[in-house]
């Protein structure tokens, strides 16, 4: 039976491990660094983790553990608020504030693009946080936004840039189609857009208000 000090030992190492893929990659991941920030012998990082890939899987594991957890932080204030498209932006900044965290998370989607067996961790949160918005928006306009919110995550990640309120939240009330002056859905949600349809409205709607076509658009940002 462990002791409350081996439970102790494995959890500082598993945490500093975790710490060192938000931090280096899991290029940058080894026993001695990592026996180095929990502040254990070297020996012990072996013992627990024979291995470079069993410390690496326990980091990632770690690292979905706690997705895991803002998940449920999440989801009681997407079923509390009045203001989904609000909410939604609010909780991106928070997660781009949490930097360790949010690239922890992307190191373990990247992973898993490269690992099969590791894509269930990452798809815990991603089908999670769509399950929790379907209740609200439907299924189709859930998953757009999941896509956009770890889209604009990443985002901020790669510029430094950290965008205000007001951006995120406006994109947000046209891709669920809510109005923003009542948080509510302009159509129920057995009626959902694909996001082949939202982004052609949104094509529409810029180019009425700029009146340019999609050639000189092209220009513009070429």
């Amino acid at each position: 039976m462990a002791t409350e000090a081996t439970v102790d030992r494995r959890a500082a190492i598993v945490r500093a491990a975790y710490e060192l893929v938000a931090e280096h990659g899991l290029g940058g991941l080894t026993h001695r660094r990592t026996a180095e920030r929990a502040g254990v012998a070297l020996g012990l990082t072996t013992y627990y983790f024979g291995s470079a890939d069993e410390l690496a899987g326990a980091a990632l594991e770690h690292a979905a553990a706690l997705a895991g957890e803002g998940l449920h932080s999440w989801a009681e204030r997407i079923r509390a608020t009045d203001d989904l498209p609000g909410t939604l932006a609010e909780l991106i900044l928070d997660r781009i504030d949490d930097r360790l965290r949010a690239v922890a998370d992307l190191e373990l989607q990247l992973a898993a693009a490269h690992r099969p067996g590791l894509r269930p961790l990452p798809l815990a949160r991603i089908e999670g946080l769509a399950a929790v918005l379907a209740g609200r928006v439907g299924t189709d306009a859930a998953r757009a936004a999941v896509a956009y919110v770890d889209g604009t995550v990443l985002t901020a990640l790669v510029t430094g840039e950290r965008p205000d309120r007001d951006a995120p939240a406006a994109a947000l009330a046209a891709l669920l189609d809510v109005r923003p002056e009542t948080g509510r859905r302009r159509r129920p949600p057995g009626r959902d857009r694909t996001v082949e349809q939202v982004i052609g409205d949104e094509v529409r709607r810029i180019r009425q208000a700029s009146g340019a076509t999609l050639a000189e658009m092209a220009v513009r940002t070429g």
